[in-house]
């Protein structure tokens, strides 16, 4: 693990917020109805800038960006969650 003071850096690495956990599984919802026609997802694992780790600058906006990101996605997933409930 790296002691360095990381408000010197240049830039810093961000972790992202995860796999995406914006999925209604039907099949649970509605037993083993499903609409005609309607084929399975695709379980692919998608890597993009939100899932995975990200790299800013590293200045003060920039930290109030990253935690404002993490403080409304929390939000906006717990509501997704209560409405599917």
């Amino acid at each position: 693990m790296e002691s360095a003071d990381l408000s010197k850096r240049v830039t810093r690495k961000w972790p992202g917020l995860g796999d995406n956990v914006f999925k209604i599984d039907y099949s649970e919802l509605l037993g083993e109805a499903r609409a005609e026609g309607e084929e399975a997802a695709s379980e692919e694992k998608p890597t993009n800038e939100i899932i995975g780790e990200i790299e800013v600058k590293n200045t003060p906006q920039h930290k109030q960006i990253i935690k404002a990101r993490d403080e409304y996605y929390q939000v906006y997933k717990k509501r997704f969650e209560a409405s599917i409930t």
